[in-house]
């Protein structure tokens, strides 16, 4: 299971993708509620992805930026090898894992398409809740142990 959504742009209102993560996270939970849960918005089921065994498919969020600027937002299933054309799937070729980590190229002179691929599932978004607010409680502690030492 996998996040599913996309846009083009970083203005206000038309960047939902990158920025409504509470709405990922209520389907995301009527999913974890009701096991199976149709629906057009968010939540995508990776089964069959790509005609591919499940252990070959990953989630994924691929974006493009031009001279600062998003033009491209995608959050969705993967097979971790094709991508928007074949020069980038050679540039990314053997670069990316399903490990979380980003990895960007250029493209032309003033694109920049960065990949980041994961395994488990909906790692390509929002956590729920409960966990985020464990995570950010922790990384706030970590911020409050360090910052003695630099100020």
């Amino acid at each position: 299971m996998c996040y599913f959504c996309s846009d083009t742009s970083n203005e206000a209102g038309k960047n939902s993708c990158q920025s409504w993560v509470k709405s990922m996270r209520y389907f995301r939970k009527k999913y974890n509620e009701k096991g199976v849960f149709d629906t057009t918005k968010y939540v995508k089921n990776c089964t069959g992805f790509a005609d591919l065994p499940e252990e070959q498919i990953t989630c994924g969020i691929f974006s493009t930026q031009s001279r600062g600027l998003m033009r491209s937002f995608i959050r969705d299933c993967s097979d971790g090898k094709s991508f928007y054309d074949t020069s980038l799937n050679e540039q990314f070729e053997n670069r990316l894992m399903a490990d979380n980590q980003t990895s960007c190229v250029y493209k032309g002179t003033s694109d920049i398409v960065c990949i980041t691929l994961c395994k488990d599932n909906f790692c390509n978004g929002p956590l729920l809740s409960s966990t985020s607010t464990i995570k950010s409680l922790f990384a706030l502690q970590l911020l409050a142990a360090f910052s003695k030492y630099w100020f």
